[in-house]
This record gives C-alpha cells, structure tokens and sequence, in this order.
C-alpha cells in the first residue's frame, strides 16, 4: 500500500469577517479548500521536546504532496477517529523529502492543536 492510500481530506479554515444578525460584524473561522494527508499524533518523546520548547500543546507531523501550498501559521482542521472536529497550527513552512529518498514528491511539518476562540463557520 502507498502512503496516498492513508490520506484524509484536511480543511484549510480562513479567519472571515462574517454579519452578527445585529447589523455589525463578528470574526469567525471559515472551513475552506480540502486537501489529501495524513495527519499522525506525535510520540511522547517528540511531545516531552516540544514541551521543553515551550509548545505545551499536543503535537502532529502533517505529509501532504509536493505541490500543497501548506505554509507557517495555517490553520487546519481534520476529523478525527472520534468523528470530531481538530484544529492544527502550522508550527513551520513545510520540508520537503530529500531528493534521493524513493518519496521526493512529499512534505512534512509539525503542527499544534488548539481550541478554536472563534465560532466556527461551514
């Protein structure tokens, strides 16, 4: 089996200015493009470092294909095994596989969960 058989739709989400039904404005997040990857929960040691880097969230390595346009502070979201709803922070422009490696056509970067503080919008 390739990796690709394993990729699931990821969401981009866009901060959007969005009418509050009261004749101003609210800020929501905006569930947008889908893409194919996979998403993977980091280890407990690759957790412990982040940690004592100071990123006391949880911890995912995203791989998508060469051409995504993923980049540093996207917001992403991706249903879970528990069929809910998770938000990631790109925590780094994405790297991608070294040229000799047999899966050149793939990047990678880390990502942090994290509670949306904004309503989220379809």
């Amino acid at each position: 089996m390739a990796v690709e058989d394993y990729f699931i739709d990821i969401h981009y989400v866009d901060k959007t200015r969005q009418p509050d039904g009261t004749g101003g404005f609210e800020n929501a997040y905006k569930v947008g493009e889908t893409f194919k990857g996979s998403v993977t929960k980091a280890s407990a040691s690759e957790q412990t470092v982040a940690g004592i880097r100071g990123q006391v969230q949880e911890q995912y390595t995203i791989i998508t294909h060469d051409n995504n346009a993923l980049e540093k502070d996207d917001v992403l979201m991706f249903i879970n095994q528990d069929k809910k709803k998770t938000f990631l922070r790109v925590n780094e422009n994405p790297t991608h596989t070294p040229e000799q490696s047999a899966q050149s056509h793939w990047k990678y970067c880390k990502a942090s969960y994290f509670e949306p503080d904004l309503r989220v919008v379809e």
